[in-house]
């Protein structure tokens, strides 16, 4: 069980070397490259890393070069702004570190910072550290890896054009060897030089050429259409326009040790598993037939020192597609297609490719990877023709992972939209490795372990490897080999990965190991990956379905996970600030366990922000992290699904070969490398876009919906089935749906009337319909609903800085509400009245007005009043939706918009920029318990049902109860009563008509209220859920003073309790605020579940904990007696 002392020293010794090299070339926390996503216990989790560290060959870390490592500087297009620039960074915020600018989510600096747009920004970095430290082995390979650039960018180096990129979303790899070797007089810089977004996308409107679309321009009018960038950069009705620049995402030269014959000795190992042919995915790169005459001129101003960014020459800009508009399913689209192959039969296959992506056997193990190009390297001896060691020393990395897709799916299952997999199939585990390599290998073979499963793989041949061309052959543009193989796993022996309110999301190590045949120590990396099956069931309802359950006739439009239908509650991610390079670990984290915390289950990755990363852990080998935070790794972890979206969102997007080899290329590699998280269940081709095509077919031709066919229905789906065969795509976030699968043909307005299709989203503005359930949708799946709210005061109090400001409808707040959008330039919003009136109507309907002699406690009170409007209309549509499961429309989802923030500034958020939780995310804990019980009220019929509805795959027994109590906290009557509710259904407790009948005898509907409760065991486990009824609006009721008071008492290390009581009347929606600069949320000290905004009555106390986040805050000692408690009765009461 133990190791020797002697054995201990050793592996100490190499740890510590390890580390160091680690600490001198990555830019990274130590801390953070060997994190293991595992649910093993921490001690095992830790023990693992530290192995991986001490075996990782310190040495072959040199090969790894972080463009982070190199002095960056930052020029305007004149020269006349010159500062210290980052990588990964932007402009914005190199020019805040300089102090050229203030904090641009500050005050109107959305406005005011405008100019920064309205340039051309220059970095450029003097490579010479690089230089010192590489190797000068004429047979090395030199790669520049960038992993985002944002976005319109001409990159030189030593003097020399390397490209002209466009697209946010790609990663770029360039074999710049040649390029170093002849430095244009002795030029040792590297430079990007970024045209401003907004100039390119006027360059490109402007064209005689360019085809007039319909687009809902939010403030930058009529570009983020023609360029591949977050749309939401050029403005939405929920967040600012700052359309960002710079060099995003991690970059490195990566040094690949070559040989003097190029070419490795032959394995003598043969595949244990039989081969068989698989299906190959398709890798197309982006040829935006430049003429090298264009590219001579394109580069000749910048060798003759001009840094501004240029649009690309005439022949190479978006035209209007001259392609035959047409309903079927070819597009013109540079594109190697390698046809499907049936994996009935697999057991283990392989095959190699160039420039196309194929499909590896192998097996897997967990960790918190991305699927990241990865410079390999062995620590063993080298053979004979290979290099021992590097210039600097150290042994040497003959190759570049660039990318890798790892593919789990049922092996009958090789159609995720529509056959349904035979659960007890073995797994077939595809794997694509993208290989960029300095040797030939003749025969690589490639083998999978997993630990945990005390599994292990045979070795599979997967044919030969080349090497990169060198001298006049080689291309600038690298591209990869893709090696790919399969291979199956017994379905017996991994557990499935559920979502965290269904099961356990389980994963596992999985290393997948690569014999270049050297006769050398394999190679090889681990990731974390989970096994289960999802379909999105879009077929007809049968006959017999519709007459034994009762339901709608029409389709179905829901999800199945592992076989079992499930009811989805979650939310909608946007973006979590408008510079993506300053986003953290912690910040996506926080977000993510606070949609788990509330009882969330999928969250919706919209369509119009960028694509989520998978992980900052440097696990691919040798280590070197891929982006700057994490977001589907901690999913995997926490166990929340995602429902990911390519990037096109509310505007149709013209067609033209440009547009489409560059989107073929980004969704690929985006595809690949979210492969392999188990948390993603879904491919949707865009955000809202089949209804505009609709409605802009009928007003402008029907060339416009038969583009939108093309892209959406055709071109994006078949990207997609040839990348995956584990996740289900559908053409759009809200949708009609189909009538057929495949072929995939969409069903637009072919519908029958009384059927149900699709799935559905609810705006409404009209405060007087906010209860009204016969204005809700009755459909399948409800995918977008929300109504807007403001941040708290505190949240104002990080943006604003006059006191004049702190008021509802001041200058500076009323510039933060883009509902509706400006559709422009002009600022402030002009239509911003419209967003303000909504919610202040609103208010004054339902809710007493806020109005003290205190300024600030009035704005206060009107924020938190905003807050308490929008969780109660929340709270009545996800109970109506929830009910529909049980009902006609057999609803099956509902995802509230929106999760966070991207600011300071009115949204549909329920948690605020700084991670503090909005009324609304403690209501959606509420209502996304897996039991509730809620008062469906209807006022035309004075009707009151008090209904349980459950989402649990099985029946579930509770008891209830219900009491009537006055204002002044008096009980008045109480019913209890047991029930027991069938699987993913409802039962109605009490139905009750006339307020004669429903209130206590005597009393006004204005004097009375009602709490209701719930007790049920689930999963064994006590689950409670407690709701309230008003029969009147709040803003009428006789509220008494509740004269709250609130104690604090020490609970623990970190966390502090607080005892509100009342000693007067009821405290309708009593609130804790934790104070400025702290994040946290409260939980209840008896159930343990997040806790507030409650209805506090007199010799009830409520003790709360407050769960504090260290991390987030800035405030990291916050003061018991700096936290308050409020209630409606502060609305108009000091």
């Amino acid at each position: 069980m133990f190791a020797s002392c002697e054995g201990v020293c050793t592996a100490l010794m190499l740890l510590s070397a390890a580390i160091l090299t680690l600490a001198r070339h990555i830019s990274r926390p130590i801390a953070q490259l060997f994190t293991i996503a595992d649910h093993r216990p921490a001690m095992g989790r830790r023990l693992q890393s530290a192995l991986w560290a001490a075996v990782l060959p310190s040495l072959a870390l040199a090969d790894v070069f972080s463009l982070s490592d190199l002095q960056w500087s930052l020029s305007s297009q004149n020269g006349s702004i010159v500062v210290p620039g980052a990588v990964p960074s932007e402009v914005h915020l190199d020019l805040m570190r300089a102090s050229i600018i203030t904090e641009p989510l500050l005050e109107e600096n959305d406005f005011d910072q405008r100019w920064i747009v309205n340039d051309n920004w220059t970095y450029t970095a003097d490579i010479s550290p690089f230089l010192k430290s590489g190797s000068s082995n004429s047979s090395d390979k030199t790669l520049l890896v960038f992993y985002g650039i944002d976005t319109i960018a001409n990159i030189t180096l030593a003097g020399h054009p390397v490209a002209w990129v466009n697209n946010e979303f790609q990663q770029y790899v360039y074999d710049v060897s040649d390029l170093l070797a002849s430095p244009v007089n002795g030029n040792t810089n590297l430079t990007l030089a970024f045209e401003s977004a907004w100039f390119y996308g006027q360059n490109v409107t402007n064209r005689p050429d360019t085809e007039s679309l319909l687009t809902v321009d939010f403030e930058y009018p009529g570009v983020r259409t023609w360029i591949r960038k977050t749309q939401s950069d050029f403005g939405w009705d929920w967040g600012p326009a700052f359309v960002p620049t710079g060099i995003h995402k991690p970059a490195y030269f990566i040094t690949l040790t070559g040989s003097g014959n190029n070419t490795a000795a032959p394995s003598n190992e043969t595949s244990a598993l039989p081969s068989t042919s698989t299906p190959a995915p398709v890798e197309t790169t982006a040829t935006f037939s430049i003429p090298q005459a264009a590219l001579s001129s394109l580069f000749s101003v910048i060798n003759s020192n001009q840094t501004a960014g240029l649009s690309p020459p005439p022949s190479a800009s978006p035209t209007a597609s001259k392609t035959p508009r047409f309903w079927g399913r070819a597009v013109s689209h540079s594109s190697d297609v390698v046809p499907s192959t049936d994996f009935s039969a697999v057991s283990g296959s392989a095959s190699t490719s160039s420039g196309s992506p194929s499909a590896i056997s192998g097996q897997v193990s967990t960790s918190t990877a991305a699927a990241s190009p990865v410079a390999i390297s062995s620590s063993a001896s080298a053979p004979s023709g290979l290099p021992s060691q590097n210039a600097s020393g150290g042994s040497g990395t003959p190759l570049l992972i660039s990318e890798s897709s790892i593919d789990i799916f049922k092996r009958s299952y090789v159609d995720a939209a529509q056959s349904e997999p035979d659960q007890g199939a073995p797994w077939v585990v595809n794997i694509s490795l993208g290989v960029h390599s300095a040797v030939s290998a003749s025969s690589p073979s490639l083998s999978i372990s997993i630990p945990e499963l005390n599994f292990k793989s045979g070795p599979v041949a997967i044919g030969p490897l080349d090497a990169l061309p060198s001298g006049s052959s080689g291309s600038i543009v690298s591209k990869p080999t893709w090696l790919r193989a399969n291979f199956s796993i017994d379905d017996s022996l991994p557990q499935r990965w559920y979502p965290h309110n269904l099961g356990t999301p389980q994963l596992y190590n999985l290393t997948i190991t690569l014999d270049l045949g050297f006769g050398s120590d394999d190679i090889s990396f681990t990731t974390p990956v989970g096994f289960r099956t999802i379909r999105l069931l879009q077929t007809r309802y049968s006959d017999d379905e519709v007459k034994q359950r009762g339901i709608t006739p029409g389709d179905q439009w829901h999800f199945e996970i592992n076989g079992k239908a499930f009811y989805a509650v979650g939310t909608n991610i946007v973006p979590f600030d408008p510079f993506y390079a300053r986003i953290t670990d912690e910040k996506a984290q926080w977000v993510l366990e606070s949609a788990v915390a509330g009882g969330q289950n999928m969250l919706r990755v919209w369509g119009g922000g960028a694509y989520q990363p998978s992980s900052t852990a440097a696990t691919h080998y040798p280590p070197h992290s891929t982006d700057t935070y994490s977001f589907y790794s901690i999913c995997d972890e926490i166990g929340i699904m995602t429902w990911s979206e390519f990037i096109f969102s509310d505007a149709l997007y013209g067609l033209n070969d440009f547009l489409l080899d560059s989107v073929n290329t980004e969704v690929r590699q985006n595809v690949r490398r979210i492969n392999k998280h188990a948390s993603n269940v879904q491919w949707a081709g865009g955000n809202e876009i089949e209804e505009i095509a609709q409605v802009a077919s009928l007003l402008f031709g029907q060339h416009l919906l038969d583009e939108f066919v093309t892209l959406f229905q055709n071109f994006l789906h078949d990207i997609t089935y040839q990348e995956t065969n584990s996740v289900p795509y559908t053409d759009c976030s809200t949708t009609h749906g189909v009538l057929t699968l495949d072929p995939l043909v969409l069903r637009f307005g072919n519908a029958t009337l009384g059927e149900v299709y699709g799935n559905a989203e609810r705006y409404d503005y009209d405060p007087s319909h906010a209860f009204s359930y016969s204005t809700f949708p009755v459909s399948r799946f409800v995918n977008e609903f929300g109504y807007h709210s403001m941040p708290s005061f505190y949240s104002w109090e990080e943006a604003l800085t006059k006191p004049s400001d702190f008021s509802f409808n001041s200058d500076v707040v009323t510039s933060r509400d883009h509902h509706p959008p400006a559709g422009g330039l002009t600022w402030p919003n002009p239509n911003a009245w419209q967003g303000q009136s909504q919610m202040s109507s609103a208010v004054n309907l339902w809710l007493p007005t806020p109005g003290t002699s205190d300024s600030n406690q009035t704005f206060a009170q009107w924020c938190y009043s905003t807050q308490i409007f929008q969780a109660m209309t929340m709270e009545s549509q996800i109970a109506f939706y929830r009910r529909g499961a049980g009902s006609a429309e057999n609803n099956m989802g509902a995802l509230v918009w929106q999760l966070n923030d991207i600011w300071q500034g009115v949204s549909w958020s329920s948690i605020e920029y700084s991670g503090r939780w909005k009324v609304l995310q403690y209501a959606l804990t509420d209502m996304f318990s897996p039991v509730i019980i809620y008062p469906f009220w209807d006022p035309l019929l004075e009707k009151l049902d008090i209904t349980i509805t459950s989402d649990r795959l099985e029946t579930v027994h509770g008891q209830a109860q219900w009491t009537w109590y006055d204002w002044s906290g008096n009980s008045l009557n109480s019913t209890q009563q047991s029930f027991s509710v069938p699987t993913l259904n409802n039962t109605v407790l009490y139905s009750g008509l006339s307020l004669l009948t429903i209130l206590p005898p005597w009393k006004l509907p204005t004097d009375v209220w009602l709490l209701l409760n719930v007790t049920a065991q689930v999963d064994g486990k006590t689950v409670t859920n407690e709701q309230y009824f008003n029969p009147a609006s709040l803003s009428i009721s006789s509220l008494v003073d509740p004269k709250i008071s609130i104690t604090p008492g020490k609970v623990s290390s970190g966390e502090t309790s607080f005892t509100v009581s009342a000693a007067g009347g009821v405290g309708p929606w009593t609130w804790l605020d934790h104070p400025a600069g702290t994040v946290g949320y409260f939980v209840d000290s008896v159930t343990g579940q997040p806790s507030n905004g409650f209805y506090l009555i007199p010799g009830q106390d409520r003790t709360l904990i407050f769960k504090f986040n260290p991390a987030l805050s800035t405030n990291k000692s916050p003061n018991p007696a700096d936290f308050v408690v409020r209630s409606l009765w502060n609305n108009t009461h000091l």
